[in-house]
């Protein structure tokens, strides 16, 4: 029987308290993340117990309800029976560790557009394969069409991040993207191209392509926030609609050029080196980590730390290592609640694992691991075993993507690049864990 989540959103809504008690709620992938006035009134006994919630996690000052790949459904049902005033940003807010801010800002800012990302990612690799073929002719129309939509998304990402962190920090939207596309608009991109020293009010701008970057614009709407604030509270009303905007973004923009912008390139550099300096010293046990662990993180809703990483590596290098390692966790875990499917009696399990391993074998895994693997403790264990030896293989053969995806069967086609068969064998070994777990759990 099909869930109705009209329903599941009003029952929700009143276990949390009502409108009342709601402040804000967002949603990412696969959850549902509420920010609540107080959470001690929740009994997450019965929340969980409502038909098309998976489980409950209180994590980052959220309390976030995993709901699957039908979260938008329930978000937008949730959404009208709650008021939720995005310009309003005086309400107290649950006090929370710098840590868990930073993964709710980015959370927050990345989820609503990655399946955007990932879309864009599967393209290229679908394009690679038609290239290696020989079924397409790269100097034709048809490839340089489809090649420039592929790339669209990470070309103009500073104007996605624009919109997202808008609501996030509370600033016009349109003013947001104004910024954001002044970044990457042709003129300012021609004076990178050409080299030459540019000055504003007689300093020197540091020319720095901002295409596909992600540090920069966050700082630069995180700024923008208080830069409107300013305006909106000391202009006069009669002049306020016109002149805040206007000089909100004639202050942010070269602001940004001189000193958010290289600072944030600077931040995101050092992130993506970081990361990338401890795979280099061992792949191996960087694949071991990353396979065994990953889907812890997602049992704590703090995996989304690693984007900003990801994003970069795509942007930099072109590739990505971390989601080669991290496809071997996300398969196990779906091989093991195949497994539990193939092994179990229980009519009601048999359906539910069923469903669980269709779901993570396309990246999902929030109902495998909650609905299945931890509640039995046994293919959770599997699964991190099996996830990091896959990881272990994948550092050692160097797995890696070439557009960004989330790791499932239909992103197979982002590990695919003309040259570079070994990564994609190495992708498709680790899927023999899944195979191997699915048979150690069976027998």
């Amino acid at each position: 029987m099909a869930i109705d989540y009209r329903i599941t959103a009003k029952e929700l809504v009143k276990e949390l308290g009502g409108d009342a008690n709601i402040t804000k709620v967002t949603h990412c992938a696969t959850r549902l993340r509420f920010i609540l006035k107080d959470e001690s009134i929740v009994d997450s006994s019965k929340v969980t117990k409502i038909p098309g919630v998976i489980t409950t996690v209180q994590a980052g000052g959220q309390y976030q309800v995993v709901i699957g790949n039908h979260v938008k459904d329930a978000f937008n049902f949730v959404m009208e029976l709650i008021t939720v005033d995005e310009t309003k940003d005086d309400t107290p807010q649950p006090k929370t560790g710098l840590f868990n801010r930073i993964i709710d800002i980015i959370s927050s800012i990345f989820a609503p557009f990655l399946y955007t990302l990932a879309a864009c990612g599967i393209l290229q690799g679908i394009l690679g394969i038609f290239v290696a073929l020989n079924m397409i002719d790269t100097t034709g129309g048809t490839y340089q069409v489809l090649n420039f939509i592929s790339w669209t998304a990470f070309t103009f990402l500073p104007v996605l991040i624009s919109i997202t962190a808008s609501k996030k920090f509370n600033v016009n939207t349109f003013v947001a993207v104004v910024i954001a596309c002044a970044l990457v608009c042709p003129d300012y991109m021609n004076m990178v191209s050409a080299g030459e020293p540019v000055y504003f009010l007689g300093m020197r701008i540091q020319l720095l392509s901002y295409t596909s970057s992600v540090i920069p614009i966050i700082l630069a709407i995180w700024i923008a926030s208080y830069v409107q604030k300013f305006f909106d509270k000391y202009l006069p009303i009669v002049v306020r609609n016109l002149f805040s905007p206007m000089l909100t973004i004639t202050i942010m923009v070269p602001l940004t050029l001189l000193a958010f912008g290289p600072v944030g390139n600077t931040i995101g550099g050092a992130i993506g080196d970081i990361y990338n300096y401890l795979y280099n010293l061992s792949p191996i046990i960087a694949g071991l980590i990353v396979g065994g662990l990953w889907e812890v993180l997602v049992i704590f809703g703090v995996h989304w730390g690693i984007t900003p990483v990801t994003v970069g590596n795509y942007a930099s290098l072109g590739y990505d290592t971390f989601t080669g390692l991290q496809a071997s966790a996300v398969f196990s875990q779906a091989g093991a609640a195949l497994g539990v499917f193939l092994k179990t009696k229980d009519k009601d399990m048999k359906g539910v694992s069923l469903s669980a391993a269709i779901t993570g074998l396309f990246g999902i895994t929030e109902p495998a691991i909650y609905g299945v693997n931890l509640r039995l403790k046994k293919p959770m264990i599997c699964g991190c075993i099996a996830g990091a030896i896959g990881g272990a293989v994948g550092g050692a053969f160097h797995a890696v993507s070439w557009g960004y995806n989330m790791p499932g069967i239909a992103t197979i086609p982002a590990y695919f690049k003309t040259g570079h068969m070994s990564q994609l064998l190495v992708f498709l070994f680790q899927l023999l864990f899944l195979l191997y777990l699915v048979f150690f759990l069976h027998v």
